[in-house]
């Protein structure tokens, strides 16, 4: 029973006990606040309806002062002790009450219904206080937002029934003071509950902030300098101004209806149960969705659309039929809109609102949300119920108002109350930006992405004793990060070891053009040297001086020499002329079969280079030798390089693996003309291809214009309709043989599609916003990850809001897998065909790695029916994919 209930709660195992204790506590109070109130309700307007203005002002004051008194005994003990105590003298209050009753003279109970009508807001109020102050502590706003809706099920559970079993008791407990009895031994049960609690957890973890900022004061002062916390405190006054006007409208007609003791009770009792059964209901199949599909500006707006409609039509019901028992059975319809009025007034605002207002306190820090929470719904609370007892105590003074102008004066109310909503929503997601970056100031590391790690690892390694170790690390930085090699050679120039020193001067050489040039010496007499060095003729000498240029004669003869030198001196000498006639001899040394030759080639041809050059580059790229030497010359040449890119993109038989690295140089080299070439490939038919694309576009800082978005929006889509089907394929694959390497490569492939989607968003959305949600989102912190996904909320436009998050929020697969079924719905397979199905998508969807798992899992099994699947793949492009494609072949049939 519990696991459903649990279920139904959505509920995770390792928060079952603090729900089920609070169930508890919850259902006990319930039984406590609806005897009490029906109790007092019925006492008084059966024996003192009159003085119901006066009760209501009387109320507030005494729930102001209760509050503040809460409010300032939070901030002097600990919590666990204020909860005990707030129970304790709940509980003294109704025994004394009780008492009173059955010993006092009866001359004084008019005094005690007095004393207990004007009690039933402070009561409820510090009884919610302490409920919803514990519920605070235990649970975090991720947690809170996913059970605020059913938490208080108990308490509901239990006010229902008790509320429908009055009527029935009538016979057992006719004298309506006796349910105070009942009263007082639920609160009991219910302090047992709350004992339990404090000793099992501590409630003071939540209190705890890592927020650097400096703390701000939590007096009254301070409160009001506070602009969010004003428009909260406004919000509220708004809110209970209006609850109250409808409770006084609807006490009022109640009393005229039924003047019966015992049958206004059990109306009372059933209408009672009545708003509490909507509030279920309401709680059980439409909070959750309101809040989480809708957010928390439209679940604030429901209710004054809803008390508008009600109270314009008691306005016209009034009008039309008679506000006032005199009017006879038409009487009926004036009470009818009042009394629903009062029922979605009520239910909504205990079961939608309620719990909606709560959350916007999460953007406060917690070292004084929990204090001015309980300020502003205490006392702001209470003042707002004494300024309302006051305003309606002040309009019955004029002489011609009556009960239905206080529909008249809700109606300015409701105004106000809506257009307050907006303001105080905007407010809060500023707050929860400035909460996020708050939250992002006080990490003392950033995560760091896997280049940035790879990177670190790769420069320390720079200082290790061991030199292949260090000449190993960097040759990788030379390849990945060639625009540090300056500063790397100098971290090598202090090494302790003579041979990375030397090692360290000969790349410094190379930098500078200078590794062959110095073993070439001038000299008037023929021959060489002694020392092997290479000696430059007397005629070259008399032509650089006669032309002031080397000359072509020289160039010619060293790119024409078969020493590999010579050639790399040609080469490097290139990088000197002023010829650009020249250039052809630096395109033949770019196919130069010599490893240094071609690489000085490249070199030289960043300072030097032409249209014909720059194509020699580019065919480079193909080399897997010479590719990412290439790929660095044409990105530091820059936009110099776009229309020679961009031609070669699209010439005829280029291979994927080429279009994809001119699509990283394009992306690299950034600015205009490399965006709108980047673009206007968006809608290239390889998938592969249009990937690369958006990712190029990401690390070029590009901004979606209007007529761009919904293309981007589309890409979002594709890749969580990508991650969908991996969850589901996550979900169906067997643990047996390889399915464990399988699922971690799904997984991969998950991450690396969400680092997409965050490159994606970037393009729509401020980029440091983005970063701020990717980074707090990456530290895995409860309280990173839910302000992360708050500040989505925030900003995401509503189609997209409702798919991503889903996918970035920390829920476990089984979870997301159900949210994404509504927008990508996918059929449940079998542990065997989903191998096929992986095996068979696109490159863009399922990667090499995740293809070469398959087709070994495919191998170990023996799965013979994928034969034709594995024939196809000998003919797959990638070379491991056909290797790994043959050895299943092998395994399914060794002598076939």
């Amino acid at each position: 029973m519990f696991k459903a209930l649990f279920l139904a709660l959505n509920v995770r195992p390792e928060e079952e006990n603090q729900v089920l204790l609070l169930l508890g506590k919850g259902f006990f109070m319930g039984i406590f606040l609806a005897t009490y109130q029906v109790s007092a309700e019925t006492l008084f307007l059966n024996r003192l309806e009159e003085y119901l203005k006066e009760a209501i002002m009387i109320s507030g004051f005494l729930g102001v002062v209760i509050t503040f008194l809460f409010a300032v005994l939070q901030t002097r003990i600990s919590f666990a002790k204020l909860a005990l105590g707030n129970l304790i003298g709940v509980f003294l209050f109704t025994a004394c009450i009780f008492a009173t009753f059955k010993l006092s003279d009866p001359s004084w109970q008019d005094y005690l219904v007095f004393l207990m009508f004007a009690m039933i807001g402070p009561i409820l109020a510090v009884s919610l206080l302490g409920f919803w102050g514990v519920f605070g502590r235990m649970f975090d706003l991720r947690q809170s937002k996913r059970i605020i809706g059913g938490i208080d099920i108990g308490q509901l559970s239990a006010a229902i029934l008790t509320s429908f079993a009055i009527p029935f008791l009538e016979s057992f407990i006719p004298n309506t003071s006796n349910y105070l009895m009942i009263s007082g031994v639920s609160i009991l049960i219910s302090l047992g509950f709350l004992v339990a609690i404090t000793l099992k957890y501590d409630l003071k973890k939540a209190e705890i902030s890592t927020s650097k900022s400096e703390q701000t004061g939590t007096g009254f002062r301070n409160i009001a300098k506070d602009k969010y916390v004003r428009l909260l405190s406004t919000f509220l006054l708004f809110s209970m101004v209006a609850f109250t006007f409808v409770q006084y409208s609807f006490q009022n007609v109640v009393a005229q209806q039924y003047p019966d003791e015992s049958e206004l009770r059990n109306f009372l009792a059933i209408f009672n149960g009545s708003i509490l059964i909507l509030g279920l209901l309401l709680q059980t199949f439409v909070n959750d969705r309101i809040i989480g599909e809708y957010g928390l500006k439209v679940s604030l707006i429901i209710l004054p659309v809803i008390l508008a409609l009600f109270t314009i039509g008691a306005i016209v019901a009034g009008n039309v039929f008679g506000y006032t028992i005199d009017a006879g059975t038409s009487f009926i319809w004036f009470f009818l809109f009042i009394a629903l009025s009062r029922l979605f007034n009520f239910s909504l605002r205990d079961s939608l609102e309620n719990p909606t207002f709560k959350l916007y306190f999460m953007p406060l820090d917690n070292r004084i949300r929990f204090d001015i929470q309980a300020k502003v719904e205490g006392v702001v609370n209470e003042a707002s119920r004494f300024i309302a007892g006051v305003a309606i105590i002040g309009l019955s003074l004029l002489s011609y108002f009556e009960l239905i102008h206080y529909s008249y004066a809700l109606v300015f109310i409701l105004v106000g109350y809506f257009l307050l909503i907006g303001k105080l929503y905007n407010e809060y997601r500023n707050r929860i930006k400035l909460k996020l970056q708050d939250q992002q100031m006080s990490s003392e590391e950033l995560p760091l992405t896997p280049i940035e790690k790879l990177l670190n690892r790769l420069q320390k390694t720079l200082t290790d004793v061991q030199t292949n170790k260090v000449i190993f690390s960097f040759k990788l930085l030379e390849k990945v990060e060639p625009q540090s090699l300056p500063t790397h050679i100098n971290t090598l120039m202090g090494h302790d070891s003579d041979d990375i020193r030397d090692f360290a001067q000969l790349k410094m050489n190379e930098l500078k053009g200078l590794s062959v040039s110095d073993r070439y010496v001038i000299s008037l007499n023929k021959g060489s040297d002694a020392d092997g060095k290479h000696v430059v003729s007397g005629s070259d000498i008399m032509d650089l001086f006669q032309s002031g240029d080397i000359s072509k004669t020289r160039l010619n003869k060293l790119c024409k020499s078969e020493r590999d030198e010579d050639r790399q001196y040609a080469a490097e000498l290139l990088s000197n002329t002023t010829d650009e006639e020249s250039t052809f001899f630096l395109i033949e040394l770019l196919h130069d079969i010599d490893a240094k030759v071609r690489n000085t080639a490249i070199k030289t041809a960043q300072k030097k280079h032409n249209y014909e050059v720059l194509n020699a580059l580019i065919e480079n790229l193909s080399n897997p030798a010479y590719s990412v030497q290439a790929a660095n010359a044409l990105t530091l040449i820059g936009a110099n390089t776009l229309t020679a890119l961009d031609s070669a993109f699209y010439k005829s038989g280029q291979s994927t693996t080429a279009m994809v690295k001119i699509i990283k140089i394009i992306g690299r080299i950034g600015g205009d003309k490399a965006l709108e070439l980047l673009w206007n490939k968006i809608d290239y038919p390889d998938k592969v291809i249009v990937s690369q694309v958006l990712l190029a576009l990401g690390i070029s800082g590009f901004k979606a214009g209007v007529t761009q978005i919904p293309r981007i929006k589309y890409a979002i889509e594709s890749d969580i309709e990508d991650i969908a089907w991996n969850i589901g394929a996550i979900n169906e694959i067997s643990t047996d043989f390889f399915g464990r390497e399988i699922k971690k490569a799904l997984e991969e492939e998950i991450e690396y599609d969400i680092e997409h989607i965050y490159m994606l968003l970037s393009m729509l959305y401020d980029s440091k916003s983005i970063q701020l949600v990717k980074e707090n989102i990456e530290s895995k912190t409860n309280e990173g990850v839910t302000y992360a996904i708050e500040l989505l909320d925030v900003f995401l436009s509503e189609d997209l809001k409702q798919r991503i998050i889903p996918v970035l929020d920390d829920l476990s697969y089984q979870e997301k897998a159900k949210k994404l079924e509504v927008f990508f719905p996918r059929e449940r397979i079998d542990s065997t065909l989903v191998l096929k199905f992986l095996l068979n998508r696109d490159f863009s969807q399922t990667n090499r790695w995740t293809k070469a798992c398959i087709l070994y899992q495919i191998g170990l099994m023996k799965i013979s029916e994928f034969s034709f699947d594995l024939i196809a793949n000998l003919f797959n492009p990638d070379q491991m994919v056909r290797e790994m494609a043959a050895w299943a072949l092998h395994e399914i049939n060794p002598e076939g």
